[in-house]
């Protein structure tokens, strides 16, 4: 059912800017321009479509590792559609209305993202370590505590 409102959002974005002259360049460059490739094959097909069918064929829906593959596919199409919004919103200013300025991230952008995704996977691993999960279940700094091991 999200992924179906995800459309209905993907429209309300774009449609709009087909009635209105001076924003119809912005939907051009989407549709069939220089990010048609990543609006057609990455945010529809492969963060849409894809995913529904995973969802919808009895087998893969009921497997756990399909459902993974339907929700990673589903979180690159919506990380790609905010990419599109927000890099061909940029690359087409007031001040070049009629050309589109190319960007690829630097290299220090792709390690900003590799040091933010360390941080959340140290945090993770910090809260696996330290925080009881299940009922009954002591935390692992009880070890260094004054009960002494877990083994007892």
């Amino acid at each position: 059912m999200l992924i179906i409102i995800n459309w209905v959002l993907i429209a309300a974005k774009w449609i709009p800017l087909a009635f209105n002259p001076e924003e119809f360049q912005h939907l051009k460059v989407l549709l069939a321009g220089s990010l048609s490739p990543t609006f057609w094959g990455l945010e529809v097909m492969l963060g849409t479509i894809i995913p529904l069918i995973i969802l919808f064929y009895r087998r893969t829906r009921q497997s756990m590792g399909w459902l993974l593959v339907a929700s990673a596919l589903i979180t690159v199409g919506l990380f790609v559609g905010k990419y599109d919004l927000i890099i061909g919103g940029q690359s087409m200013g007031g001040l070049f209305p009629a050309a589109f300025l190319p960007y690829f991230p630097s290299g220090a952008e792709f390690l900003f993202l590799a040091g933010g995704i360390g941080v959340l996977l140290l945090l993770y691993t910090l809260a696996e370590l330290l925080l009881p999960l299940e009922p009954g279940e002591r935390p692992v700094w009880f070890i260094f505590g004054k009960r002494g091991a877990l083994l007892k």
